[in-house]
C-alpha cells in the first residue's frame, strides 16, 4: 500500500480521499476496497483517520442524533462506553459526590437528561443521597429502557420518573434542584441546537442549581494521537483491526464535538451558567459542573 498523501489542514467535512493504492478506490462519498483482508483493513484504517467515509453535516440530522441509538446500540452500550471512555465510572461517581457536596442530603429532585444506556448517573448519585428523586429523561426508547432495567434491578425505579422524550417536551414544573447532560452534546450536530439544549437545562433548573456536564470536547482530527490511543483502548479490549474500525466508526458516526474545552464553557455562560469547573478529562472527554445564574 502506498500513501499518496496525508490530510494535514483541519478536516473540512467535505467528501475528500487522499489515499492512493491498488485495489482502493472511491465512489461518490465512499471509499471501496478491493484487495486482501490484511491490505484492506490496513487502507480502511488510514482512510477512518483522514474521515474519508464519515458523513457530512446534511446527513447527520437532529432526528439522527437519537435514532442511531437503537436497539443494538443499546445492548453494547454499557460495555462499549467503558472501552471508548477510560474512567468512566470515576467520572459519574465524582459526579455525584460533587452533586452531593453542593445539595447535602435532603430531599432533592434530579433531571437526567440523556438517561439512556447505563443509568449511571442515577445508581450513584441514588447510592450516595437516598432522599433524592430522578427524572429519567430520554428521546431514544431503546436506551432508555436498557437504562431502566439497571435502575430497576437495583430497586429505585420508585425514585425515578420515566419521560420518553426530550428536555423541550418536559412539562413545566417548579423547576429542579440540579440536571445532569453526560455523553449528549457531541452527538447533537447543530451549534444553535447545542446551544437551546443548555438555555432549555437552564430553564428547567432553580436559580443556583447545579448542572453537571460531561461530553466529548474538540474534533477528533485535532488530536491524531489520542485517536491512535482510542483504538488501542479497544485492540486491549480484544478488538481485532477490522472491529476496531467499525466500532470507532460507530462511535464517531455522526459526532460533531465542540471545537474546545473553552468553547464549551463559552457556551456554559452564554446559556445563562457562571463559574463551570471541570473536574474530569479522559482523551477527548471532559467533565464539568456549573450553576444556574442566581
Amino acid at each position: 500500500m502506498q500513501i499518496a498523501a496525508r490530510l494535514q489542514a483541519p478536516f473540512s467535512r467535505k467528501p475528500l480521499c487522499v489515499i492512493s493504492a491498488p485495489g482502493h478506490r472511491r465512489e461518490g462519498q465512499t471509499c471501496i476496497f478491493n484487495m486482501p483482508p490484511k491490505q484492506t483493513m490496513a487502507c480502511a484504517k488510514e482512510c477512518f483517520w483522514r474521515q474519508c467515509t464519515l458523513p457530512t453535516m446534511a446527513d447527520m440530522t437532529s432526528t439522527s442524533a437519537s435514532a442511531k441509538f437503537d436497539l443494538s446500540r443499546s445492548i453494547e452500550y454499557a460495555t462499549q462506553s467503558r472501552i471508548a471512555l477510560a474512567g468512566y465510572d470515576a467520572c459519574h461517581e465524582l459526579a455525584a459526590c460533587l452533586l452531593s457536596a453542593h445539595l447535602g442530603h435532603d430531599a432533592k429532585s434530579v433531571l437526567v437528561a440523556g438517561a439512556g444506556g447505563t443509568g449511571q448517573e442515577i445508581l450513584c448519585a441514588a447510592k450516595l443521597e437516598p432522599a433524592w428523586t430522578f427524572v429519567a429523561a430520554d428521546p431514544a426508547v431503546a436506551m432508555l429502557d436498557q437504562a431502566m432495567t439497571g435502575i430497576e434491578a437495583a430497586g429505585l425505579s420508585g425514585r425515578t420518573t420515566v419521560f420518553h422524550g426530550t428536555v423541550e417536551e418536559l412539562p413545566d414544573g417548579d423547576g429542579f434542584d440540579a440536571a445532569t447532560l453526560v455523553g449528549v452534546l457531541h452527538h447533537i450536530p447543530e451549534q444553535d441546537r447545542k446551544d437551546a439544549l443548555l438555555r432549555e437545562l437552564g430553564r428547567r433548573l432553580k436559580p443556583g442549581g447545579p448542572l453537571i456536564l460531561a461530553c466529548n470536547r474538540s474534533p477528533y482530527e485535532s488530536q491524531p494521537l489520542f485517536l491512535e490511543a482510542w483504538a488501542s483502548r479497544w485492540s486491549m479490549a480484544g478488538a481485532d483491526e477490522a472491529e476496531v474500525v467499525a466500532k470507532l466508526g460507530k462511535i464517531r458516526h455522526g459526532a460533531v464535538p465542540p471545537l474546545s474545552e473553552a468553547a464549551v464553557e463559552t457556551m456554559l455562560v452564554n446559556a445563562g451558567f457562571v463559574n463551570p469547573l471541570r473536574f474530569f478529562s479522559s482523551l477527548f472527554w471532559s467533565a464539568w459542573i456549573t450553576f444556574k445564574a442566581q
